[in-house]
């Protein structure tokens, strides 16, 4: 893993954040407060960011993300994407104190059924039946598709195309 952070990937990136907020919201089945569409835009980019780049870029991913936020401070939208993450954890360690060991694919979809869950815990409580994530997952999947293969995009990207 390289010691310095692309600066121009990592300026790409944050600048492009912003454009995947209609896909994540449309996640949802009624649409929430924009500064927790935003917060969930956070999660997931910086979740997809550190799985495509590492932790070190998606740590200053975060950073570097702070004063672009266009509906709430950047401390109300860390407070929530940091509660996003506490009840996701909250959902693996119910996962792993009810069941056994399953298949990986069941384990997949247990993670992404709880990610579903903590989203929607954030943003529309009342929403979070097994009826609705059923039907929100297809939609979830699109959304984290699409934001990873934009962030595949960028790191594909020649040095030399980015600084022009």
């Amino acid at each position: 893993m390289p010691l310095l952070i692309n600066k121009l990937k990592l300026n790409a990136a944050a600048g492009s954040m912003h454009q995947f907020l209609p896909v994540v919201r449309s996640i949802y089945p009624r649409i929430p407060p924009d500064e927790a569409i935003e917060a969930a835009t956070v999660f997931l980019y910086a979740g997809l960011a550190r799985e495509v780049f590492g932790r070190r870029f998606a740590h200053h991913l975060r950073q570097h993300l702070q004063p672009r936020f266009k509906f709430a401070m950047a401390v109300e939208i860390d407070l929530r994407v940091l509660r996003i993450e506490n009840r996701l954890e909250a959902l693996k360690r119910e996962m792993e104190r009810r069941g056994a060991e399953s298949p990986p694919h069941v384990q997949s979809a247990a993670h992404v059924t709880s990610v579903i869950r903590a989203l929607l815990a954030e943003a529309c409580p009342e929403s979070d039946s097994r009826e609705q994530v059923k039907a929100i997952f297809p939609r979830f999947e699109e959304a984290v598709r699409r934001i990873k293969n934009h962030l595949l995009g960028i790191k594909r990207q020649p040095r030399f195309v980015m600084k022009s």
